[in-house]
């Protein structure tokens, strides 16, 4: 019975883990969002391996963390662009993934 009432226990909290940090990624996840957003308003529209690029580069720098105006959000990705470990979509490479933040940037200054 002892044995029963651990694995449940167990069962339990590594579930409820799970769920938290799932809600805590996704609370980190809209924080960023909210920080990309102060430079590309629009960022919803855009294709999927652009927002890809900017997801992984915010992850990199964790934005979340930096100050709420779009030249800090500017600087953090640029930071993690130049990171040989950042992350990046599959099946672009390190060049590939800073041209194209650059292209968005230089895109974005223009309204800023």
């Amino acid at each position: 019975m002892n044995r029963t009432l651990l694995v449940i226990t167990l069962s339990v909290v590594v579930v409820g883990s799970a769920l938290l940090g799932q809600q805590y990624g996704e609370q980190e996840g809209q924080k960023s969002k909210a920080l990309i957003e102060l430079v590309w308003p629009s960022f919803d529209s855009f294709t999927e391996a652009d927002r890809a690029v900017l997801a992984g580069f915010s992850m990199t720098c964790n934005l979340q963390n930096r100050a709420k105006n779009a030249y800090e959000v500017i600087s953090c990705l640029r930071e993690a662009s130049s990171d040989p470990n950042a992350v990046r979509p599959n099946g672009m490479d390190q060049s590939q993934a800073s041209a194209r933040l650059e292209s968005m940037i230089s895109n974005a200054e223009s309204s800023l």
